[in-house]
């Protein structure tokens, strides 16, 4: 064999190594990949200088799932349903609270899986059994007509679902994606997502089957989630009564700073 043929096939069998390592590495760390999740010990009190209320509900020995209750500082019958993100726990998320709290809703947030005191496996399936019973919970106090569901980049996929499957006042989702799969063959184009992905959430299909308003924010220079991997929800919503703010220049965890998410969040929850 030439000189150069070797060094051909010996550059392409490393790369290929590199390639399946990677690959593997993917495939049985994409939960550590994927989120960044910090637990609190369940003995550990939370603290918000808002009014609020733990609750925890035992899915099994080894499933807790940590809910947290905000309240206004008057009675309200309104209530947010907050999903959030993929980092850290309700700790980071609190803040958005008085955004909801200081126009009459109380807000619930949930920790998913490995996030806060949620213990238990983090699947899809749990995800929106989770939801269901997020859900469940709140009809025993707020009417449907009431009841606003609120995701937040990751949580938009988790809310879409819920949405879907009730019939509630409102769905808004802040930097949303068309589908989680969407967003990791952004990044990993080169693998065959379709096979490594373990959560797919299609947004897509749970938006085109939700029958309350929809309100979707997105900002052009999100570089966590595309604008234009969001863009594609466009064709799903309702013509004439779901809305689909593009907000210039808004990043990914800036959009709430925003004049026209102001604006608009207060039309929606007038």
């Amino acid at each position: 064999m030439p000189l150069l043929s070797k060094k051909i096939y010996k550059m392409l069998y490393t790369l290929l190594i590199v390639y399946t390592v990677i690959g593997l590495g993917f495939y049985f760390f994409q939960d550590l990949i994927y989120f960044r999740s910090k637990r609190i010990d369940k003995n550990v009190p939370f603290a918000f200088d808002i009014p609020f209320k733990e609750v925890n509900i035992p899915f099994s020995k080894e499933h807790n799932f940590s809910i947290v209750q905000f309240f206004t500082t008057t009675p309200s019958n309104k209530l947010v349903l907050y999903f959030h993100g993929n980092h850290t726990n309700i700790n980071r998320y609190a803040k958005h609270v008085a955004n909801f709290t200081s126009r009459g809703y109380d807000v619930w947030m949930c920790d998913y899986p490995k996030f806060g005191k949620t213990t238990g496996k983090l699947t899809e399936e749990i995800l929106y059994k989770e939801a269901e019973a997020f859900y469940a919970l709140a009809k025993e106090k707020y009417a449907d007509s009431n009841i606003v569901i609120y995701g937040k980049s990751f949580g938009t996929g988790i809310a879409s679902y819920l949405a879907s499957i009730t019939n509630t006042q409102q769905l808004i989702l802040e930097t949303p994606y068309y589908s989680f799969l969407d967003v990791i063959k952004q990044w990993g184009f080169m693998y065959p997502c379709n096979w490594i992905v373990k959560y797919k959430i299609p947004s897509y299909t749970y938006i085109a089957q939700t029958k309350q308003p929809i309100t979707i924010f997105h900002g052009t220079n999100d570089g966590t989630i595309l604008y234009s991997n969001a863009s594609k929800l466009k064709p799903f919503l309702k013509p004439n009564i779901d809305t689909f703010i593009t907000i210039d220049g808004g990043e990914h965890n800036n959009i709430t700073s925003y004049e026209v998410y102001k604006k608009q969040l207060a039309l929606i929850l007038k």
